[in-house]
């Protein structure tokens, strides 16, 4: 009985202990991080452990269940989903606060030295972007693989460039809001995919190509933008942030006329502008003490503020950034 009660005390007393575990999305990860090491900084608490595992990845690993070997907090690009969140109250995840703490954009940027070279900044359409990406388009009045390779092959008006674009993997979030977003709304008006079922329709317009025109580069969008930069002839598409970050090395490309920018993202005005948030398990303040005082931070006007700290690097800031449990809406 006694070794028993030991045991017990010394897992409560470690759990008790332990840092703050985040996981999620790639996006939110510099932002995370930055305020991790404020926080370690200011105050007495561990800087909290921080992993970019995507938001899909993370929604994964936080519904995975309460305690000491589950994540406390997931960032997210997107909504968590119905699916989701029956995948956490399964696994005894049943309170969930939701936090808003910032905008941002998915943008398509392109090397600066591209424009240098007198080829300037192109403007894009989400139709344009869906019969370069698409595994199977319209090819002759039916829907074939897709045999464009070239710009100028979708519109004479591109210029005659090949089609290499580096982009995120099917565990970002990233990428789920931009095929439902952009190739959702790209290949909405061709009748040959009007006529497909809801699930044939989904499968045809989100589905990007596999034969290498299309290129996975990860969950880091810096990683990204430093493939691109020795490649001239690319196109990345990245969360507006590392926009910001490294504007040395690329630039924006307009999306229906739109430049992205701060402004055209937190308006709404730029067509492919997502609210950034985080989720976190209340069930795990009282075994994990600097979490509450955490979250404080991450929420505070002094981090994501029109000029918190956060805001200095790239988070676009929201007006009213909100919270609420999402089981009590």
């Amino acid at each position: 009985m006694f070794a028993m009660a030991t045991l017990w005390a010394a897992t409560v007393a470690a759990e008790t202990l332990r840092e703050v575990h985040v996981v999620g999305s790639s996006t939110l990860y510099p932002f995370v991080t930055v305020a991790a090491e404020a926080f370690a900084g200011t105050t007495e608490h561990e800087a909290p452990v921080v992993e970019a595992t995507g938001t899909g990845g993370g929604f994964k690993l936080f519904c995975s269940g309460i305690g000491l070997s589950t994540a406390d907090i997931v960032t997210a690009s997107r909504p968590m989903t119905a699916e989701e969140l029956a995948l956490c109250a399964a696994n005894g995840v049943g309170e969930i606060d939701r936090h808003a703490i910032g905008y941002g954009g998915i943008v398509v940027v392109e090397p600066r030295k591209a424009g240098a070279q007198g080829r300037g900044v192109m403007n894009l359409t989400r139709r344009h972007l869906w019969l370069a990406l698409a595994k199977t388009v319209p090819v002759g009045g039916v829907l074939a693989a897709n045999p464009h390779t070239r710009w100028n092959q979708i519109d004479p008006t591109l210029p005659d460039r090949p089609i290499r674009v580096y982009g995120p993997p099917p565990t970002s979030g990233t990428r789920d809001i931009f095929a439902e977003v952009v190739m959702e709304g790209g290949c909405s008006a061709f009748r040959t995919v009007q006529e497909l079922s809801a699930e044939d329709r989904r499968e045809i317009c989100e589905h990007f190509r596999e034969d290498g025109v299309f290129v996975e580069a990860g969950e880091n969008d810096d990683f990204a933008v430093r493939r691109m930069a020795d490649d001239d002839q690319s196109m990345g598409i990245v969360g507006y942030n590392a926009l910001r970050r490294h504007g040395n090395l690329v630039v924006g490309i307009p999306l229906e006329g739109v430049r992205p920018d701060a402004y055209t993202i937190a308006s709404g005005s730029y067509p492919v502008s997502r609210e950034l948030s985080l989720y976190v398990k209340t069930a795990h303040f009282a075994s994990v003490p600097s979490l509450e005082a955490f979250v404080a931070e991450l929420t505070s006007k002094a981090a994501i503020g029109e000029d918190g700290y956060l805001a200095e690097i790239g988070l676009i800031p929201v007006v009213d950034t909100g919270s609420g449990d999402l089981n009590n809406p």
